[in-house]
């Protein structure tokens, strides 16, 4: 947070009106009970840094305050829980900071479910993630699709198993699969 500047004579009191530099989102997960969460990932672009300098004179800007010499940028922002979040319809929070901005770009909602990474596909909002805002997103972790390491492999397994023809492989779709697979020849890596 940085402090708006005041001048102020000896003797008088001072009043501050604060301003976040970053985006709070706060994640409503539900899920199947039973089932147990130890990390949550958001990968977009640049939605956080590890370094910067910015001048806290600067007049308060409608948009992200001007951050000089970043250093260190990632695309992925992860939260890992000191003790695994238990699920159930009952929504649960977890909290992240992010950068401002990501206008309308695509963000991936990872969670660690049972040991196992699975991702959610969301959106960032018109206009992008606000400075000093909080967003409340709702997760429902049963949704949540397989994350393959390999392109080739999820193509393959979109093409023969996608039901929902949404480009992803559910819980439910993986499950559904119960011949042997032969992906001989197919450049999986």
């Amino acid at each position: 947070m940085v402090a708006s500047p005041v001048t102020v004579s000896s003797g008088n009191s001072v009043s501050f009106s604060y301003h976040h530099l970053y985006t709070l989102l706060d994640f409503h997960i539900i899920g199947s009970s039973g089932s147990t969460i130890s990390a949550i990932r958001l990968t977009g672009t640049d939605l956080a840094y590890s370094g910067g300098t910015m001048d806290i004179s600067q007049t308060t800007p409608s948009g992200a305050y001007t951050v000089n010499n970043i250093t260190g940028t990632s695309a992925n922002v992860t939260v890992t829980l000191t003790s695994p979040l238990s699920l159930s319809n009952s929504p649960q929070s977890v909290y992240m900071m992010i950068t401002p901005g990501h206008s309308g770009e695509s963000i991936y909602f990872d969670l660690n479910i049972d040991g196992t990474w699975r991702r959610i596909n969301k959106t960032a909002p018109t206009g992008g993630f606000a400075r000093g805002t909080k967003y409340n997103v709702a997760v429902n972790a049963d949704n949540a699709n397989i994350i393959f390491d390999d392109p080739i492999f999820k193509a393959y397994f979109v093409s023969h198993f996608d039901t929902g023809s949404d480009g992803e492989i559910s819980p439910a779709e993986a499950a559904a699969v119960t011949d042997d697979i032969n992906v001989q020849d197919g450049s999986i890596t």
